[in-house]
């Protein structure tokens, strides 16, 4: 069987989009040789190498690095294969992005079957934006028409399951997110809290805020601040008077094993109301998870296995006398996390990810 499987975000960038997508269709080429699988994926960073070499066939279409133009363009050229080509494959797969004003619409029109990866909600996230109006009326009208003509939906949290179902889809199947195989191999020792990570791109969402005020009332403790965005600069800027904060900026996804390694902790603090308690399925905690790091996280809709299993500490309004239970408290939670990590590890592996992606769309 012929897959094309379609993603809109840049393969060279190491961010979430791009970890998901080059290692489930890595993972599922290895566990099936049934299948053929073809990628496709804009490419806008120039002199970049992917942040995962591709076990199926890839290719990448060349888009100019101009915001809403690259979008525009790589939109319509889809559009073109898919009108041309689709009779070739079996599935066509496609990772939903905020932006489908060309595929929404033809696809609708001429009936193409696909199964819809959802990963988050487009319409929430265009509404925090700041887009203009049309940008976000578009993209919200979009994302309900590609829901709703999808042969099938993949959610990775079941809050977005529902929120399928409510945009018309009625075969949709929950798959969370997975994580890196080689996290697991991670032997770490520690027997004592002194250096926690962040990693994110510091979005209004994740609590990063909260992380660079917490570093200042605990000094002994390291904090390192791992991954970009715009605004990276002017954070470096605000808070450089904090000693015991590093920055690292971004990693490349192959050497996020080495800085793991030598953490203690992993620390997350999403906002309570910012996503109206809409499940969340964390690729950073998975990762600290695999690697044996117990997590500080706020008790937000998905990271409720954290505390029912005593492998992290819950953070709530009183947020350093938490921090300072977690510190003295170490030992035990590195203990059961080190259980957890062994026991689950096909339930939270891209490989799991890609035995379940295999049953959905055979």
């Amino acid at each position: 069987m012929k897959v094309l499987t379609i993603t809109y975000n840049d393969l060279h960038i190491s961010y979430g989009p791009a970890v998901h997508f080059l290692e489930l269709w890595n993972n599922f080429t290895l566990l099936d040789k049934n299948y053929i699988i073809e990628g496709i994926a804009p490419n806008w960073i120039k002199d970049k190498k992917l942040i995962i070499n591709p076990k199926f066939i890839l290719k990448e279409i060349k888009v100019p690095n101009i915001g809403l133009l690259r979008q525009l363009i790589y939109d319509f050229i889809i559009i073109l294969i898919l009108l041309f080509k689709s009779k070739k494959y079996d599935i066509i797969y496609i990772r939903l992005s905020n932006f489908h004003i060309f595929s929404a619409y033809i696809l609708k029109i001429i009936k193409i079957p696909y199964i819809l990866e959802l990963n988050g909600i487009a319409r929430d996230d265009a509404k925090h934006s700041k887009r203009n109006k049309l940008y976000q009326f578009l993209t919200i009208i979009s994302e309900k028409m590609m829901i709703k003509n999808a042969k099938g939906c993949i959610a990775v949290s079941d809050g977005i399951k529902d929120f399928a179902k409510e945009c018309g889809c009625n075969n949709v199947n929950v798959i969370y997110n997975g994580v890196s195989a080689n996290l697991f191999s991670i032997k770490n020792n520690s027997n004592k809290l002194e250096k926690i990570i962040y990693v994110g791109t510091f979005t209004a969402w994740d609590g990063h805020k909260k992380v660079f005020e917490l570093a200042k009332k605990f000094p002994k403790i390291k904090f390192i601040i791992v991954g970009g965005a715009n605004n990276l600069d002017d954070l470096i800027k605000k808070y450089s008077y904090i000693d015991n904060i590093e920055f690292t900026g971004f990693i490349e996804y192959g050497s996020l094993k080495e800085i793991y390694s030598n953490m203690d902790a992993g620390i997350v603090l999403y906002d309570k109301g910012f996503r109206n308690n809409m499940k969340l399925s964390s690729l950073k905690t998975l990762e600290y998870v695999a690697s044996g790091l117990p997590i500080f996280s706020t008790n937000v809709p998905g990271q409720e296995f954290i505390f029912e299993n005593n492998i992290g500490c819950e953070a709530t309004e009183n947020i350093e006398d938490d921090f300072q239970y977690m510190i003295d408290n170490y030992k035990s939670y590195k203990e059961q996390i080190e259980y957890f990590r062994i026991k689950f590890k096909y339930q939270i592996s891209w490989e799991g990810v890609a035995k379940k992606t295999n049953l959905f769309i055979s």
